[in-house]
């Protein structure tokens, strides 16, 4: 769906594995991503929340969360979630994960995203 840019047809088939398996958190977060990509922010973050709930430490959903809010103009939220989201990436040792947030955190004030 990616390369294609199909972002209909990817909710559309995400929301049908959802309806099947509501535990599948890869399909929460593709789903949350395609919404993304339509600028359909509110549905998105609310995706990435059901990750949230169903794995709480899990980094990369609180990371776009923080991004759905910075996106949504609300840096607050934003700047906490991303806080927590990089505690978390730290915890984990997933540094990668841990740097990308850290430079989003830093880019809210600046207006810039350095988010990929």
């Amino acid at each position: 769906y990616e390369r294609q840019q199909d972002w209909q047809a990817a909710i559309a088939d995400y929301t049908q594995t959802l309806q099947l398996q509501p535990k599948y958190i890869p399909a929460w977060m593709n789903r949350g991503n395609a919404y993304a990509a339509i600028a359909r922010y509110e549905v998105a973050m609310s995706d990435f929340q059901q990750v949230t709930q169903l794995e709480p430490a899990n980094a990369m959903a609180y990371a776009n969360v923080g991004r759905m809010f910075k996106l949504l103009g609300k840096r607050s939220d934003a700047k906490d979630t991303l806080q927590l989201a990089a505690q978390l990436a730290f915890n984990q040792s997933n540094f990668g994960l841990h740097r990308k947030i850290i430079a989003e955190f830093q880019a809210i004030d600046s207006g810039d995203s350095q988010w990929t």
